[in-house]
């Protein structure tokens, strides 16, 4: 057996004359490290000469019959087949799994999703594609400095002209969150016949609070507003999508208590009470929005309309504390009638 040109070291040929290759794809009696020569089949370990060079190249599964064959030939095992990777868990429901979200800009909608008999009020955030649905729990809107605007005349429901105020608009503006409701989930919109009724039962904030319309000729259309009496009530068509200009009168924390009701295709009438929170004014910490008050812990059916959040009923603002100043002064009343009663008393008793 003779010399390769260059001065090789005597390499070894299989049947047909090839050069025999080991089972790390290295030619027998090569040393090891990296070679300047035979470039063919170098990825992969099934290096050939030029006889075998063109049947490498017809394709990848001739490539692995002949590196089976040559293994086979080489008295090598076969090698072990990788292990499979676990799949991947896909951002969005990762996102939606109880992850607290201050939302001070973009996209979202609140609305009810329905399984099975369970009908519950989420937040659709916009932010992520695909869209997350997320409970009301997890999220607090924040509206900052940048949607104060001063009340022009003609609007009083949102207070007197030239107050500030903070109003999320209906239309989108950069760098504001742009919060709208819809019934357009694909379970809604396929297990509820008739509209949906969306239903403000109460506002606790340090301001007021209305929820109105702009036309095309700028007339408003106010749908909620807390001076007045609660509850307060709009039916919403099916697959429905708006948004509205959200007015608040002052800085702070305020928690709607919001119930959307509806029937479902079997005749079972669905409702869920949840609690909607937003941070207003720059000054505002949104992340004391969260945890007592927040949300709700109620979810499913609650056919009575009771409010089932965390925090229980929310106080009223407006026309709802006239109730309460009325009832306290009756009894205060009482207690005086008392008192008086009890002073005549005594002064009848020293008298005899």
């Amino acid at each position: 057996m003779g010399l390769r040109r260059g001065g090789r070291v005597p390499v070894h040929a299989d049947r047909l004359g090839r050069p025999a290759l080991g089972c790390d794809g290295a030619r027998r009696g090569d040393l090891p490290g990296p070679r300047t020569g035979d470039r063919a089949g170098r990825a992969g370990g099934a290096r050939t000469d030029e006889a075998g060079g063109a049947t490498a190249r017809r394709g990848s599964r001739g490539v692995r019959r002949a590196e089976t064959r040559r293994r086979t030939e080489a008295g090598c095992a076969p090698k072990p087949a990788a292990a499979p990777q676990a799949a991947a868990v896909p951002q969005a429901a990762k996102a939606a799994a109880g992850a607290r979200q201050v939302i001070a800009d973009g996209h979202v909608d609140m609305g009810p999703n329905l399984s099975g008999d369970s009908w519950t009020i989420r937040i659709k955030d916009d932010r992520t594609s695909p869209p997350v649905w997320r409970e009301t729990a997890d999220v607090v809107l924040h509206a900052k400095d940048k949607a104060k605007i001063t009340v022009p005349a003609g609007a009083d429901f949102l207070g007197k002209t030239g107050d500030t105020v903070w109003v999320l608009p209906q239309t989108q503006q950069a760098g504001l969150v742009w919060p709208g409701w819809n019934t357009q989930h694909a379970s809604v919109v396929s297990g509820i016949k008739g509209n949906v009724t969306w239903t403000l039962k109460g506002v606790n904030g340090p301001g007021r609070f209305a929820l109105f319309l702009t036309g095309s000729f700028g007339k408003a259309d106010v749908l909620f507003d807390s001076t007045k009496p609660f509850p307060q009530k709009l039916d919403i068509p099916l697959n429905t999508h708006t948004h509205g200009n959200w007015a608040f009168g002052k800085p702070g924390l305020y928690r709607l208590a919001v119930q959307m009701s509806g029937t479902t295709t079997a005749g079972k009438a669905a409702t869920d009470t949840k609690t909607l929170t937003i941070a207003v004014g720059d000054s505002t910490d949104p992340n004391a929005g969260f945890g007592p008050g927040s949300g709700s812990n109620g979810g499913g059916n609650g056919d009575d309309g009771s409010d089932q959040g965390g925090g229980g009923p929310l106080p009223r603002t407006g026309a709802g504390w006239v109730l309460t100043a009325g009832a306290l002064g009756v009894v205060l009343v009482a207690v005086g009638a008392l008192l008086l009663l009890l002073v005549r008393r005594r002064s009848a008793t020293q008298t005899g």
